[in-house]
This record gives structure tokens, C-alpha cells and sequence, in this order.
């Protein structure tokens, strides 16, 4: 499967081979001896062709520069500074934004209070009912590994539902033993 940048290459190489292909077409056709009726023929449906060549090479670039625009915006928009999440509280629902640096250091705080973890890396990103938490964490070498991997989610899950409220949809535990 290619890329989106790999396609812009394919469509903006084919844009700009296209015309140069019925220029040299062009060219080797003056070189032919023809009749000058003959030559004129041929050298007006060159043009026409080199006009719609360029035409669909606008639209090519065009449909580029759309493709890059809303690739740019959908990272923009899932990149936002803040997390929503919904709190619920007795019948009601409540929406609740925070800056995503303030869920990240009290979700690092609580894992640091876990036995065995050195150091501690989250990320967080809003999803559609709550927020997605990313942890990168330093164990030490003797650490059972999948034990402290499930108290690291319940850990993040608890601190975040605690203090925020908010209920986080999944978590992604990047573990490395030093």
C-alpha cells in the first residue's frame, strides 16, 4: 500500500512527464519530413493534446494540494493541547477539558509510586468516550514484568477516574527493563 506522499510523487511525476513526452513527440515530428499541410495537422492536435495534458496536470496538483490540506488538518485536529473527556455524575453527563500536560504528569505520578519503576513517559490524546493514555516505562532488571504491567493500566486507570473523573478508554504500555 503507498503512502499519501508516495502517491503525490506518482501523480505530480506523471503530471510533469506527460507534457515533456508530447513535446518530445513534437519535436520528432518536425524532424520527419511531412508536407506542411501535414505538419500543421499534427502540430495542432499536439497542442491540443500538451493543453489537455496541462489541464490534468492543474487538476492533478490540485487534488494534491486537497489531499495534503486535509491530511494537514486531520493531524491538527487529533493533535489538540487539551483532552475532553465525560464525566458522569448520578444522571447527568458532564463534559470535562484539561490541558493534556496536566493528565500526563498525574497519570506519570501515580506510576511512579509503583515499585520497580525508574522512570516513567505518558501521552495522552482524546477519543471518543474518554481518553487514550501511551506509557513508556523503565523497569528494573529483576521486575516481573507482566504483574507491574497490569498494575501500571489499573494505576493510570485509578489516578485519571480519581482525581478527573474521566474514564480512559485504553492504555499502551511501552516496557523496557535497565
Amino acid at each position: 500500500m503507498k503512502t499519501l506522499w508516495q502517491r503525490i510523487l506518482i501523480t505530480l511525476c506523471l503530471a510533469l512527464l506527460i507534457p515533456l513526452i508530447l513535446a518530445c513527440m513534437a519535436g520528432i515530428l518536425q524532424f520527419i519530413e511531412f508536407d506542411l499541410e501535414q505538419i500543421r495537422r499534427i502540430s495542432t492536435q499536439v497542442e491540443a493534446l500538451a493543453g489537455a495534458a496541462r489541464a490534468a496536470a492543474a487538476a492533478a496538483c490540485l487534488a494534491a494540494l486537497f489531499v495534503v490540506v486535509a491530511g494537514l488538518i486531520a493531524v491538527w485536529r487529533g493533535t489538540s493541547r487539551y483532552v475532553r473527556g465525560y464525566s458522569i455524575d448520578g444522571d447527568k453527563a458532564q463534559q470535562t477539558r484539561i490541558h493534556r500536560s496536566s493528565v500526563n504528569a498525574l497519570a506519570k505520578r501515580g506510576l511512579l509510586d509503583l515499585d520497580g519503576v525508574k522512570k516513567a513517559r505518558v501521552g495522552s490524546v482524546s477519543a471518543r468516550h474518554g481518553i487514550r493514555l501511551f506509557c513508556a516505562i523503565d523497569l528494573d532488571k529483576d521486575a516481573n514484568v507482566p504483574h507491574i504491567a497490569q498494575l501500571i493500566q489499573d494505576k493510570a486507570r485509578q489516578c485519571i477516574a480519581e482525581h478527573l473523573g474521566i474514564e480512559v478508554v485504553s492504555i499502551q504500555t511501552s516496557i523496557r527493563l535497565v
